[in-house]
């Protein structure tokens, strides 16, 4: 959604990133891993209780359907469901901000919207937002809230990724990499094909083809492990051609192309 990329923007501009890259990351794979804890304990517990939702633990089900009922049979079930009710509204408030951020941001760094006070810019487009969530309000709003979590957050924001990467470790330095000769562009060449050969084939085909009751009927599993070998071929692919055998040379400016350069 642009957040991280609005808040880098306040950086000076030769900063390196790798340290705040490592500890984003870091940060956020760890609060996923510890809520994870929480997440299993409470599906866990619906199992035990043979809970009629107990399936309801998938995308907004899980906040709004499958926390609720568990909370409901805990023993001070309305300190939980405050407590559920508090977490909720605090993850909703920093989200808020942060898309806020992410557009104001955009907006404010046009010729036009930077002649725009910035509060006036933020609180024009929290009204704007406050009007399209009005849709959530009516009998169909629980619908169209799993619509929008679904499409958004999950199919778009995979293609925001690809297309992210793509332009962070094809795009950048790409006049660099087209005036280069022979074996000193034959190893990215390698790896960048490797890279899109598994993903482009072998993406769909895990996704779309892989699966009991699919056309090809094997656990999907084997589909990723295709996946990585045909990448792991070519990262020594990548390495065997280099005329220099260099591993740090190999490993910053081949396997790390364009990522090493933007973020030093």
């Amino acid at each position: 959604m642009g957040i991280m990329t609005s808040y880098s923007s306040y950086n000076r501009r030769n900063k390196p990133i790798i340290r705040d890259v490592m500890a984003i990351s870091f940060g956020n794979c760890g609060t996923s891993f510890f809520s994870g804890f929480a997440v299993f304990s409470i599906v866990g517990y619906l199992k035990w209780l043979d809970s009629p939702v107990a399936s309801k633990t998938s995308s907004s089900s899980l906040a709004f359907v499958a926390f609720p009922a568990a909370t409901e049979t805990m023993s001070g079930s309305n300190f939980w469901a405050g407590i559920l009710g508090l977490t909720l509204f605090m993850l909703g408030i920093d989200s808020a901000f942060s898309m806020v951020e992410a557009i104001s941001t955009v907006i404010y760094d046009t010729s036009w919207g930077s002649q725009v006070p910035r509060k006036l810019s933020a609180i024009i487009l929290c009204f704007i937002s406050f009007l399209f969530s009005i849709l959530f309000c009516f009998s169909f709003g629980y619908t169209y809230f799993d619509v929008i979590d679904r499409y958004i957050a999950v199919y778009l924001m995979f293609i925001l990724g690809i297309g992210e990467c793509f332009g962070a470790a094809w795009m950048f330095g790409r006049e660099e990499l087209m005036t280069m000769k022979g074996m000193e562009r034959g190893p990215i060449m390698i790896l960048s094909l490797t890279y899109w050969i598994a993903l482009i084939i072998m993406g769909p085909v895990t996704i779309f083809l892989m699966g009991e009751d699919k056309l090809i009927k094997v656990n999907t599993i084997w589909g990723v492990v295709i996946f990585w070998l045909i990448v792991l071929i070519g990262v020594v692919a990548s390495f065997l051609v280099m005329k220099n055998k260099d591993i740090h040379n190999w490993y910053r400016n081949v396997f790390l192309y364009g990522a090493y350069q933007l973020a030093k």
